[in-house]
């Protein structure tokens, strides 16, 4: 019996070498631009760089960084405390239109910041907010009508107020009508036990 040939085994291939990736090209670093902002802003806390920030787009009038500069102002975060000039700028930013700094504006009216205290004002500012759906300003002009400042005195329309203002997050109408009522409770039975004595 004649052995049966067999077939040449293959070598093995070498193996093959491993791609090497190519090396990243150096990169020039950019020429510095000089900006006025961050340069000078880098060396100063985050409040400041903040209100310098903010103040630089203020002055392109956008109303909603004259209100964000305004609050800053009032606030005295990153500048002096400047109540009338926060005042000034969140009139500003109301007069062109917006209304969500119209609740900042009411603040200042009803409490006399920058400004003297003015309730009819305040109650206008407030109600222009609320007319956003603001549940603060909601709030607050129930709360003017609760105690008739500003507005004629209407506890039904408050009460009514202080729940559309707990539709919208606000639940500070409820508390403070709470504490009212209960007030009023405490000093009717007190009435009526002198008046039994």
């Amino acid at each position: 019996v004649e052995p049966v040939p067999s077939e040449p085994k293959p070598t093995p291939a070498a193996p093959r070498p491993i791609p090497s990736e190519p090396k990243p090209t150096p990169v020039a670093p950019k020429p510095h631009i000089p900006d006025p902002i961050s340069d000078v802003a880098s060396s100063l806390p985050v409040s400041v760089q903040h209100f310098n920030y903010v103040q630089h787009y203020a002055k392109s009038k956008d109303p909603q960084f004259t209100a964000k500069l305004a609050y800053l102002y009032e606030n005295g975060v990153g500048c002096q405390l400047n109540e009338a000039e926060a005042f000034k700028l969140y009139n500003e930013s109301y007069q062109k239109g917006n209304r969500t700094c119209a609740y900042r504006l009411g603040m200042c009216y009803n409490k006399g910041i920058g400004t003297s205290i003015d309730y009819n004002k305040a109650y206008e500012c407030f109600r222009a907010s609320a007319d956003t759906g603001y549940g603060l300003a909601l709030y607050q002009c129930g709360k003017m009508l609760y105690k008739g400042r500003g507005i004629s005195e209407n506890k039904e329309a408050a009460r009514n107020l202080f729940e559309e203002a707990n539709t919208h997050g606000c639940n500070k109408g409820i508390t403070y009508l709470n504490n009212h009522t209960s007030r009023v409770s405490d000093s009717e039975t007190i009435s009526n036990l002198r008046q039994e004595a």
